[in-house]
C-alpha cells in the first residue's frame, strides 16, 4: 500500500508521479511547488499534467547522458504540460488557427491516420500490427477540436501499448522489467492512482523508445 491515502490531493499525486520520473528525493523545491500550484489554480487536469511530464521525460531521455536523471525539475516539464493543455482545450495554432473548429478536429485525426499508415508500411511486424489496430480505432469524424485532441492522446498511448503487446514474450518481459527497475523504490510509496498512472506512463515511454514509434499529435 502506498504512503499517500486514496484521497490524496492533486498536488500530492502530481508530485508522486513526477518523482517517479526524477528518481530521487521525496518533495518538490519551492519553485517547482509554485509551478504545480499554478496548474492546480488554472484547473489543468491531472491526466494532462501527467502526459506533459511523460512527454518531457521522453525528450530528456533522448538528449541526456546515460548517467543523468530523466528529469531534474518540474519546471523543466512546464512547456510540455502547457502544450498538452492547449491540445486538450482544442486550441488551434499555426496554419490551423484560421480554420473552423470542425476542420481543425478533422485535420488532427487525418494527420493521425496518415502517421499510422506510414508506420504500418515502414515499421517492423510489431509496429505494423499495432499501427493497423490503432488506425481502425481512428476512423469516424469529430466536430469538436477538444474532443479530437483527447481522442488523439488516447490513440497515442494505445499505439505504444499495443506495440508492446505485439512483441515476443521474452522481449516484452524485458521491457516490463526495465520499467520496474526504473521506477524502483518509488512504487511502494505512491497512492493507487499515481502508481497506476506512473506504471502506464513508463510502459508507454519505454515502448515508444523501443519501437521508435512516431508521436501522434
Amino acid at each position: 500500500m502506498g504512503l499517500l491515502p486514496r484521497e490524496a490531493t492533486f498536488a500530492e499525486e502530481v508530485t508522486d508521479f513526477f518523482l517517479a520520473f526524477r528518481g530521487a528525493g521525496v518533495s518538490l523545491s519551492p519553485l517547482d511547488a509554485d509551478v504545480l500550484l499554478g496548474w492546480q489554480d488554472r484547473g489543468v487536469p491531472y491526466e494532462v499534467v501527467c502526459r506533459g511530464i511523460r512527454k518531457a521525460a521522453e525528450k530528456r531521455a533522448r538528449d541526456k547522458r546515460p548517467d543523468e536523471p530523466a528529469l531534474k525539475s518540474l519546471r523543466a516539464c512546464a512547456r510540455a504540460v502547457e502544450e498538452e493543455w492547449m491540445r486538450f482545450q482544442g486550441a488551434a495554432t499555426g496554419k490551423s488557427a484560421t480554420k473552423a473548429p470542425p476542420e481543425v478536429a478533422q485535420d488532427r485525426l487525418a494527420k493521425v491516420r496518415a502517421a499510422l499508415s506510414k508506420a504500418a508500411r515502414e515499421g517492423n511486424p510489431a509496429v505494423h500490427q499495432a499501427a493497423e489496430r490503432v488506425r481502425a480505432l481512428a476512423v469516424g469524424k469529430s466536430e469538436d477540436p477538444a474532443l479530437a485532441a483527447t481522442r488523439v492522446a488516447h490513440l497515442d498511448d494505445a499505439f505504444a501499448l499495443l506495440y508492446l503487446r505485439a512483441l515476443p514474450f521474452s522481449t516484452r518481459l524485458q521491457v516490463l522489467r526495465d520499467v520496474r527497475t526504473q521506477l524502483g523504490s518509488a512504487l511502494p510509496r505512491m497512492s493507487p492512482r499515481a502508481r497506476k498512472a506512473a506504471l502506464r506512463a513508463h510502459r508507454v515511454m519505454h515502448a515508444r523508445s523501443h519501437g521508435a514509434l512516431p508521436a501522434l499529435r
